[in-house]
């Protein structure tokens, strides 16, 4: 029923603004999708990094509707404004509606404001082949929240446009989350805080550009409930203990306010004459193991090729991609430097049962492994929600032309080895100290995992496009599984 009035809604919205489409920045799509996969679970590639915009497992049909407002482009305005709203519903062995965005934004010179719920990702990646930021990857529903930006690097004239800058600040909305301390209460509100600042070195004509950023993410709120009398600061200075990271001093039971992690990012490009190389590494950072230099091996690298030269042949590449995770370190391992809060522990937190996550869903790189995704009968700690952070990853993306269609392809190959509370280390560093571990038979034993995805798509004509894909998963870490869907896009604008 659902799906039947989210069709509806959209269509009479298409009749409103088809009439303006040809000479505003509004655009109104719909999509009628099919989809048919395995019946315990949806392949990898088929529900990560999609903004939380996936069918149901088993056979399913679903419509996608979105209306947007874009940003005038014929002539530059001081200000301006935009909205956008993407609905999906899906009909199958459940019946669910997903708002996969809803936001409304406004731009002032270089600054933009934005309210609502909005697809983001953050981080030196390439935005649609990449296995995933460590940050912020798009894989999990978008959080409500406002959000203060400069969204474009922006070249600074006093320095010869030499220098540019971007970069956000957000406050926003987890709803209640389960939280896991002493006698607090089991669910409780939860903000969510992210800083994000970048610098470009280079003119925006040189073929040469640096880049270097971080990015902070705290979940937190409501500490006075969870930790009561051994909270005693106040909410005003809480929110800047929030934003810069500072420690608690005092109390045995708080170290940070807050769940605090994030990455530090730095790559270049290089602009030959017929590609374009990109170069990064992203560096995960947690509970300070940076400070010490003990979890440097740890992060995402990445090089990628973009063909700049136009299409003229049947069969060109487009995009080639390679990748490599790795976050077994952790600052864990008997050889790994001294640390006073031992392992890092990635994504999970000893308040926050959840860790880093949203309705289910990692929010950074999906190649980190909550419980509920993992095959049964995976060793795993009571505390931890992501059960296999410790990963070796190799990742491979293309994008190609043969003819009139383009052609996406990822393969992704993992070794996983659980988290450090299931490994067969003998110790670990915790509050200065060697701490003795042993897991007795609850050990994680290493996994491989392979996950392959391929899409096609063509633009039709009268607005139409078509797009197929199928994915498959193969290994011991996520069930197997197979899949595929045809989806079929209307564009009015």
């Amino acid at each position: 029923m659902k799906c039947i009035w989210l069709f509806l809604a959209f269509t009479f919205a298409g009749l409103i603004f088809q009439g303006h489409a040809q000479r505003s920045t509004f655009h109104y799509s719909m999509s009628v999708e099919g989809s048919i996969t395995s019946l315990q679970s949806i392949p990898f590639w088929m529900q990560a990094n999609r903004f939380g915009s996936v069918p149901v497992a088993g056979p399913s049909v679903s419509i996608v509707g979105s209306l947007r407002k874009d940003y005038r482009t014929d002539r530059k305005r001081l200000v301006d404004w935009g909205l956008s709203f993407e609905g999906r519903g899906n009909a199958g062995k459940t019946a669910e509606f997903l708002l996969i965005e809803g936001y409304a934004k406004a731009r002032l010179s270089i600054f933009e404001a934005k309210v609502g719920r909005a697809k983001s990702q953050i981080g030196l990646v390439d935005s649609t082949l990449s296995s995933g930021s460590i940050a912020l990857s798009g894989n999990a529903l978008g959080i409500p929240k406002v959000d203060l930006a400069i969204p474009e690097f922006y070249s600074i004239p006093i320095l010869g446009r030499r220098l540019a800058i971007k970069g956000n600040f957000v406050h926003g909305w987890l709803g209640k989350t389960d939280i896991r301390f002493g006698n607090a209460p089991p669910k409780l509100n939860t903000r969510f805080h992210m800083l994000s600042a970048y610098g470009r070195l280079g003119k925006p004509d040189s073929p040469l550009k640096l880049y270097a950023g971080i990015n902070h993410m705290v979940l937190w709120g409501d500490e006075q409930q969870i930790f009561g009398d051994d909270f005693t600061i106040a909410s005003k200075k809480a929110y800047f203990y929030v934003l810069t990271g500072k420690k608690v001093v005092g109390s045995e039971n708080i170290s940070k306010i807050g769940n605090q992690l994030g990455s530090i990012d730095f790559g270049f490009d290089y602009d030959f004459p017929t590609v374009k190389l990109a170069v990064y590494r992203q560096h995960f950072y947690d509970k300070g193991a940076i400070r010490y230099l003990a979890n440097l091996r740890d992060g995402l690298n990445g090089v990628s090729l973009t063909n700049k030269q136009p299409v003229t042949q049947k069969l060109q590449w487009r995009k080639l991609l390679l990748e490599v995770l790795f976050t077994k370190n952790q600052a864990g391992e008997i050889w790994s430097p001294w640390t006073p809060s031992g392992p890092e522990h990635y994504y999970n937190h000893s308040v926050y049962a959840d860790g880093y996550s949203y309705r289910g869903r990692g929010i950074g790189t999906p190649f980190i492994t909550p419980r509920h995704m993992a095959r049964e009968g995976q060793a795993s700690a009571p505390q931890d929600y992501f059960i296999n952070n410790r990963v070796f990853l190799t990742h491979l993306g293309v994008e190609a032309c043969y003819q009139r269609w383009t052609f996406t392809g990822k393969v992704s190959y993992s070794r996983n080895y659980g988290t450090y509370w299931t490994s067969d280390v003998e110790y670990f560093w915790f509050n200065n100290q060697r701490v003795p571990h042993d897991p007795g038979e609850n050990v994680f034993r290493e996994v491989g995992q392979f996950s392959a995805y391929l899409e096609g798509k063509k633009k039709l004509s009268n607005g139409y496009r078509v797009r197929y894909s199928t994915a498959f998963d193969v290994g011991n870490l996520l069930n197997n599984a197979w899949g595929g869907n045809v989806c079929v896009t209307k564009i009015f604008q």
